[in-house]
């Protein structure tokens, strides 16, 4: 019996034991890659451990990987209940929610938030680097943005 068969056979007798359906979740999505029954084990591991916020961050990333941002935005506000969660990568993923849709000003001002209140060195350098990108998305839609800049 494979670890697959052997979750499916603990969730028949215990259809709501959330571990069991957190761990099928990551397995469809990382090792099989059926992201259906991914989703659908994400979504039931939530209804039963909705306080675990990786399972969250599991979830939002295949939406997100998916370009399923409207979901993913409804995710991000149900995810703000979650006592543990991190504030400031909820900030950076709405950010990245809105540069995907082509909000560049929006989204620099959620990264600089991001920034501002980051803690650790690597966050900081995520977030650094999402503004410089949006940076160099708004030079090349107006070139002449830099010069004007220099010219104050």
């Amino acid at each position: 019996m494979d670890c697959k068969q052997a979750l499916h056979k603990l969730l028949e007798e215990y259809p709501d034991y959330g571990p069991a359906h957190r761990l099928l979740a990551k397995l469809y999505h990382y090792e099989l890659k059926d992201l259906s029954q991914a989703e659908r084990h994400y979504m039931l591991s939530l209804n039963y451990e909705s306080d675990r916020p990786f399972i969250y961050w599991r979830y939002l990333e295949l939406l997100m990987s998916g370009n399923r941002f409207d979901e993913a935005e409804r995710l991000l506000q149900r995810m703000e209940a979650v006592k543990s969660m991190n504030r400031t990568e909820l900030i950076y993923r709405r950010g990245i929610i809105l540069e995907s849709r082509g909000k560049l000003s929006e989204a620099m001002a959620l990264y600089r938030q991001a920034f501002t209140t980051s803690i650790t060195d690597d966050e900081g350098g995520l977030y650094l680097k999402a503004i410089w990108r949006i940076r160099s998305k708004q030079i090349e839609k107006h070139p002449l943005r830099l010069f004007m800049r220099w010219r104050k």
